[in-house]
C-alpha cells in the first residue's frame, strides 16, 4: 500500500504514515507491526514542508544515521538488540509502519495536544489501523 492512497482516503491526515517496504508478512517479524507516536512539533512550519512526507523524511534520516532521537532508538531497541548498525536499522524500519496519532503540529516539545487534537486523531487512527491491519 502506498502513502498516496492514505492521503486520498483519510480526511484530515496531515502526516502520512511510514510504511516499510517489507511491512507485514514479509517483515523480519513476519507480522504487520504499527508503531504509534504521539505528535510532531516545529517552530517553523515552512521549513517542514511538505508536511505529508515529514514522517518519511524523518525515518529515512534515522535509517541513514543522519538524525537521532531517543524515542526512535528506544522503539527499535525494544524489538532488536542493536540500534547502531545501519543494515539492522534499515531492516527494522522497513519491517514496520509508523503513524503519528496527533495530526497537527505542536509548537515545541512538552506542549500537550489539545482535547480537540486528541478527538480528531482518534478517527484518523482508527482508519489507519483499518487500512494497515497491524497485529
Amino acid at each position: 500500500m502506498s502513502s498516496q492512497q492514505f492521503h486520498k482516503s483519510i480526511n484530515d491526515l496531515l502526516f502520512l504514515p511510514w510504511i516499510g517496504g517489507q511491512y507485514g508478512d514479509n517483515s523480519m517479524f513476519e507480522i504487520p507491526i504499527l508503531i504509534v507516536g504521539e505528535s510532531n512539533y516545529t517552530d517553523n512550519l515552512e521549513r517542514e514542508e511538505p508536511h505529508a512526507t515529514f514522517t518519511h523524511r524523518l525515518i529515512e534520516a534515522i535509517i541513514c544515521g543522519s538524525w537521532k532521537h531517543n524515542f526512535f532508538s528506544n522503539i527499535q531497541r525494544t524489538f532488536v538488540e542493536e540500534a547502531k548498525p545501519k543494515k539492522l536499522r534499515e531492516q527494522f524500519w522497513h519491517s514496520v509502519a509508523h503513524h503519528e496519532y496527533i495530526q497537527d503540529w505542536l509548537p515545541k516539545p512538552g506542549v500537550p495536544p489539545s482535547e480537540e487534537m486528541w478527538k480528531k486523531g482518534k478517527s484518523i487512527f482508527q482508519e489507519v489501523v483499518t487500512e494497515l491491519q497491524p497485529k
